[in-house]
């Protein structure tokens, strides 16, 4: 209810015994807190041996507390004026910004654009991306940064972060202009706010009943996908990692929404060029999740949906101890959650325990289940009843 500040910190941590080896090692502080939200809060490391921690945090809203935050030094005076809009654009604030330091000291790491050697503390050394509303996760890929970022009224987007880019809000939304002022003169320069967007989203989708989702072409501009997507609220995301999910989802980007709780892959073709996506597909609907939160990979390849409400974690698992050739099973398909996928090798016909036909499948497919008994029946006639808890 007050102007204040967040910080990320590490930990050290003994896994027998979980618990805290040290005290708090504070990496950046000082991260103005200027409405309560578009705080951000995203965390990625990088996995190339650079070393990289990348934090994203929100533009600080409307800036309700912004005067507040002046009296108590958490920002400048200079800075009272401006909403999110603005904040995300100017370079010397954190606030819209995706910032990279070391993760071993929080210091500004060295390839960030504006890094300086004797300033390595300052938000500007520490900067990478900027142009964000409320970049809520992040999430670190060979070599790339994917930013699932939540829109304002009508738009939700992807955009993959690079050093110097420009996800241009607050003067768009997603593909959409928005309303911005081009008089308004920018703190840093004491020139009126120049937005050099270089960096458009991948993807945005709709909001509010207007389902769209369009993607981003080779000619740098948008175009419509026929699978048609709408929420309020994107909570990203992970690129799939494995084979295991089959083949077209192997390099695909998932994402979920927290107020509609479906869950979206981003397909980039094996042969398109560059990193665009080419088509989404969605794999479950409207209100299978509760308030999803994040959604991640494990290295065995199970999918983590992270959710605020109901049953809080459920797991996505794809099991192959079933062999539909000869019927030989090891054990009983038992699942983290009542979100199962079973792959088959063999054309069978699934029925539930009241003799209902839940489904046919093909070849290498693969068919939703919920908890039940489960009767399978092969082509031959060949019969095995299964349990998924």
């Amino acid at each position: 209810d007050s102007a204040t500040v967040n910080r990320v910190s590490r930990w050290e941590v003994s896994w027998n015994q979980n618990v805290a080896v040290f005290g708090e090692d504070i990496l950046v502080d000082n991260i103005p807190s200027l409405a309560g939200n578009h705080q951000g809060g995203g965390l990625a490391l990088s996995n190339d041996q650079t070393g990289r921690l990348f934090i994203s945090i929100g533009d600080g809203a409307q800036a309700g507390y912004a005067e507040q935050a002046a009296e108590r030094g958490i920002i400048p005076e200079e800075l009272i004026e401006f909403d999110g809009r603005y904040r995300s654009q100017i370079k010397s604030t954190p606030n819209g910004k995706i910032l990279c330091v070391n993760s071993f000291n929080g210091l500004a790491h060295f390839q960030n654009p504006y890094y300086t050697v004797t300033d390595r503390e300052s938000w500007l050394s520490r900067l990478y991306d900027y142009g964000y509303r409320n970049p809520f996760e992040i999430s670190f890929h060979e070599g790339k940064l994917t930013v699932a970022d939540v829109g304002a009224g009508s738009k939700e987007e992807i955009t993959i972060a690079k050093n110097d880019g420009n996800a241009g809000w607050g003067k768009y939304e997603g593909f959409n202009d928005y309303s911005f002022s081009d008089t308004k003169i920018d703190p840093d320069t004491e020139l009126p706010f120049e937005v050099d967007y270089n960096n458009k989203p991948l993807l945005d989708y709709g909001h509010n009943g207007e389902a769209l989702t369009r993607l981003l072409g080779e000619d740098n501009e948008p175009f419509v996908d026929g699978n048609s997507i709408e929420g309020n609220s994107i909570t990203g995301g992970t690129t799939i990692t494995t084979s295991i999910f089959g083949n077209e989802l192997q390099g695909s980007y998932i994402f979920t929404d927290f107020t509609r709780g479906w869950l979206n892959a981003a397909i980039t073709l094996p042969d398109s060029s560059g990193e665009m996506y080419s088509y989404t597909i969605e794999i479950y609907p409207v209100n299978t999740f509760s308030g999803p939160v994040d959604v991640t990979q494990a290295p065995n390849g199970d999918i983590f949906i992270v959710n605020l409400f109901g049953v809080g974690i459920q797991t996505i698992r794809f099991d192959e101890t079933l062999s539909v050739n000869s019927f030989d099973i090891s054990k009983d398909l038992i699942y983290y959650s009542n979100i199962n996928y079973l792959k088959i090798s063999n054309p069978i016909t699934l029925y539930n325990n009241i003799g209902q036909k839940v489904g046919k499948l093909k070849n290498s497919s693969y068919i939703n289940l919920k908890q039940g008994i489960y009767l399978v029946v092969d082509s031959k006639g060949n019969t095995l009843k299964i349990s998924i808890n």
